[in-house]
């Protein structure tokens, strides 16, 4: 994706959050811009922002891959840091979604594209994830905080 399509998406994200990203500087909602991330260097999720007061958090996902790869993001409410709790399949190489409380996702978006979700978030702690094959183990994952 080229710098202006880039530009362009985050254009129409910041578009379609404009009424809520006005809400959202009075107190009641959250925008969270959200990289994703492939490259040479490894695999995260980076956002741009790990915190939010309780309320609607709305997340703005772009695959940022410097390739092919294709990424989703899910939301899982979480028991504080360690997540190592978690079940996950070796063979599948994934979190197997029928044993987690999946809140919503940013389903699967090609390089360059993106997407969004917004849900009503309680105070504690969330993990956001893909789920792609060996992206959780290779590093797709990151605490958000909720107060």
């Amino acid at each position: 994706m080229s710098k202006y399509s880039k530009l362009a998406f985050a254009a129409a994200i910041a578009i379609s959050f404009a009424s809520f990203g006005s809400a959202a500087q009075a107190g009641s909602g959250t925008l969270v811009n959200v990289s994703l991330i492939d490259t040479d260097a490894g695999m995260e999720v980076r956002t741009d922002r790990n915190r939010a007061v309780e309320g609607p958090v709305s997340f703005a996902g772009i695959n940022d891959s410097a390739n092919d790869t294709q990424h989703e993001m899910l939301i899982l409410k979480v028991k504080g840091d360690d997540v190592s709790y978690l079940p996950y399949d070796e063979n599948t190489m994934r979190i197997p979604e029928d044993k987690i409380a999946s809140l919503g996702e940013i389903p699967e978006i090609d390089a360059g594209q993106g997407g969004a979700i917004t849900l009503d978030l309680k105070a504690g702690t969330y993990l956001l994830f893909c789920n792609k094959p060996g992206h959780y183990e290779a590093g797709m994952k990151t605490l958000f905080y909720v107060q």
